[in-house]
């Protein structure tokens, strides 16, 4: 059975698209215009006319001028099969005596989309004229219930964005609670450095304390050694005059002095006490040396 039966003229190029998407859409379309050898033109149009369900016009600066297709659209509008396109603006002059007032499908600059509302009207059109035996009140409900379909896929469509949307807003809350605990982990850093800087400095400023003691003992203890230098040089000049009589030698006022003088007359013992006060001396010297090295190093260790 022929579902559409297709008025046009072949000088139009959206012939060939109007042919695809019918066909593709599962609609049986007579648009072929050959007529087999021995058979009336005229008769075989109207038995494919009384075939068809509906009559698809296409008109357009072409069609308009076509004996044809204005004979077919007159044939198509007796029978109440007719469906009218535009393709293009016409005057109403323009149409064939009584056509005009079909009410047509506007296609101007039509670019083939298949979801253009002019195109779906077409199909709705078409599929109305399929069923023929549907009560109008049937069509309706029908037609309701398509809309029902239709905004209920809507409203699953947008439910279905809406939860897209709250995974990816759950996704950026949990990424700002990552970098909110990045940086709490970095204030606890930060504050745990200060705290060791502040440790650092205490014991850089015990260091520096300590080594400051240290200086002014070794200061202390050099100037011991120079007086007891400068002592040795005195004592080194009173054995140049050990010949001298006892009660010449001119005593002496400090307790350094004395312990020199006591070592010139005391002898081998005497002698023994100097050796052991330079060694005291020198061991007091190299320990304070050796402390303020120790301190130096570990100065510099706390600084790194």
């Amino acid at each position: 059975m022929t579902h559409v039966f297709l008025s046009y003229s072949s000088k139009d190029r959206t012939v060939s698209r109007v042919i695809t998407l019918l066909e593709g859409h599962g609609f049986n379309v007579f648009w072929d215009q050959d007529v087999p050898p021995g058979v009336d033109w005229d008769s075989w149009i109207r038995q494919r006319l009384v075939d068809a369900r509906c009559a698809l016009v296409l008109w357009s600066q072409h069609s308009i001028k076509s004996s044809n297709v204005r004979h077919e659209a007159t044939i198509a509008q007796k029978a109440r099969k007719l469906i009218s396109v535009l393709l293009d603006p016409l005057e109403a002059e323009e149409f064939p005596m009584g056509l005009y007032s079909e009410q047509a499908v506007r296609l101007i600059n039509w670019s083939g989309d298949d979801s253009d509302e002019g195109w779906q009207k077409i199909r709705k059109e078409i599929v109305d004229r399929l069923t023929p035996h549907v009560p109008p009140w049937l069509q309706r409900a029908i037609h309701s219930f398509e809309a029902d379909v239709k905004a209920e896929r809507t409203v699953r469509r947008a439910e279905s964005r809406a939860r897209e949307m709250e995974k990816k807003l759950a996704s950026g809350a949990e990424a700002a609670l990552d970098v909110e605990r990045d940086r709490d982990r970095a204030l606890d850093e930060v504050a745990d450095l200060k705290a060791r800087l502040g440790e650092s400095g205490k014991a850089q400023r015990e260091l520096e304390a300590r080594i400051t003691d240290l200086q002014r003992s070794l200061q202390e203890a050099e100037s011991e050694c120079q007086a007891l230098s400068q002592k040795l040089g005195e004592t080194s000049s009173a054995r140049a005059t050990a010949t001298l009589p006892r009660s010449k030698l001119k005593p002496s006022t400090t307790k350094m002095g004395r312990v020199l003088d006591h070592d010139q007359t005391a002898g081998p013992l005497g002698k023994n006490a100097l050796r052991s006060l330079r060694l005291e001396t020198g061991i007091r010297a190299g320990v304070l040396g050796e402390e303020m090295l120790l301190v130096a190093q570990a100065f510099a260790g706390g600084a790194i």
